[in-house]
């Protein structure tokens, strides 16, 4: 569970498995998409107006909340191409995240240390 009670897609290491693309289509894609995009909306509330006093931390959040925004958008773009979802493009999304979400987290680790 996330913010507002949001359920993220189950990903080992921030991907799509094989069983993942044979019982999620395009619909499921798209509702990812949506909640990416409402996760995306509530953080950035969030952190607006609670502004984190490290800077380092500020940043590193910051860009991840807005990478789960650009996702939601070429999510919501690969779920709607006519033909079929181009599944690798939503691989590299899934893994850009986890890349953000390590980020984010090696940073908190590294000011905790300080």
């Amino acid at each position: 569970m996330g913010i507002r009670g949001l359920v993220y897609p189950h990903a080992s290491h921030g991907r799509l498995n094989v069983a993942d693309r044979v019982t999620r289509g395009p619909e499921a894609v798209l509702a990812i998409s949506d909640q990416f995009r409402a996760l995306s909306q509530d953080a950035s509330m969030w952190i607006s107006e609670n502004p984190c006093p490290v800077t380092d931390l500020a940043v590193s959040f910051t860009t991840l909340v807005q990478s789960y925004g650009t996702a939601a958008d070429s999510l919501a773009a690969e779920a709607k191409t006519p033909n079929r979802a181009d599944w690798p493009a939503i691989d590299r999304e899934f893994a850009g995240l986890h890349d953000a979400l390590a980020e984010a987290l090696s940073t908190m680790s590294e000011q905790a240390g300080q």
